[in-house]
C-alpha cells in the first residue's frame, strides 16, 4: 500500500516535472520572439536614422541653392540697374 502512495506521488511529480519543462520551453521560445523583434526595432531605428541624415543633407543643399539663389536675384537687379543706367 506505501509503495501505490508512492507511485503515485512520483507519477504527479513526473507530471509537474513535465508540465514545467513544457514552460520552460514556451517561456524560450517567447524569449527567441522577443530577441527577434528587438533586432527588427534596431533595424528600423537604423534606416530611420539613415534617412533623417538623408534629409537633413537634403535640407543643407535647399539652404544653399535658396542662397544661390538670392544671389543671382541680387545681380539680376544689379544688371537692371545698370541698363537702366545705359
Amino acid at each position: 500500500m506505501e509503495k501505490e502512495v508512492l507511485n503515485k506521488i512520483l507519477d504527479r511529480l513526473d507530471k509537474i516535472d513535465s508540465k514545467i519543462g513544457n514552460m520552460e520551453n514556451k517561456i524560450s521560445s517567447m524569449e527567441s520572439k522577443i530577441g527577434s523583434m528587438e533586432s527588427k526595432i534596431g533595424s528600423m531605428e537604423s534606416k530611420i536614422g539613415s534617412m533623417e541624415s538623408k534629409i537633413g543633407s537634403m535640407e543643407l543643399k535647399i539652404g544653399s541653392m535658396e542662397s544661390k539663389i538670392d544671389i543671382l536675384d541680387k545681380d539680376v537687379k544689379t544688371i537692371k540697374g545698370d541698363v537702366v543706367e545705359l
